[in-house]
């Protein structure tokens, strides 16, 4: 939501921010103050963000459609941290490299940070993905989390351990005539 992010192509990053701030999904990945609490997000000479600092950051940022994507999803985002009261496989990667902070030299928010790096799946940080492996005491539900080491957040949907497992948890709930 700051300068924009030219994912690798042959464009400058500030082209792109227009229309990659109207995604609402990237939004929804923004970090949830509930899991992020007081950590340094974002840090200029002049301001520290957190998580619970993030509409003030879009303000500063310039990103007014962020502003109010935030504000029309509410309390939404924060159910994904909630328990969801069913069983659950989640498979989650870690050993990727991950922004996790992200410092500017002046407070001109559209120029180029320097980016901090933690663990996470390349997209979402470590920190967010082990949500759902909280819901394990939080549930009487079953909770399994399957940690899968460096495939990165868009391959999950490809992985092959990923795709084995849903077709065996769908065969089994099929031939107990159970949902899917």
């Amino acid at each position: 939501h700051a300068r924009g992010d030219n994912q690798g192509l042959p464009v400058a990053a500030s082209v792109l921010r227009e229309q990659q701030r109207s995604y609402e999904t990237n939004t929804w990945m923004l970090p949830q103050p509930s899991v992020w609490g007081s950590v340094p997000l974002a840090r200029t000479p002049a301001r520290t963000y957190s998580a619970a600092e993030l509409p003030q950051f879009l303000v500063d940022a310039g990103s007014r459609i962020g502003v109010q994507y935030l504000r029309s999803l509410g309390g939404l985002r924060e159910r994904f941290v909630t328990p969801p009261g069913v069983a659950v496989d989640c498979f989650l990667s870690e050993g990727i490299p991950t922004p996790e902070r992200f410092e500017w030299a002046t407070a001109d928010l559209s120029q180029q940070p320097r980016t901090l790096m933690g663990d996470g799946d390349g997209t979402v940080n470590a920190r967010s993905l082990r949500v759902c492996a909280s819901w394990a005491e939080a549930q009487a539900e079953p909770v399994t989390v399957h940690y899968l080491s460096g495939v990165p957040h868009s391959s999950m949907p490809s992985d092959t351990r990923v795709i084995e497992h849903v077709l065996s948890v769908a065969a089994a709930a099929a031939a107990a005539d159970g949902p899917v």
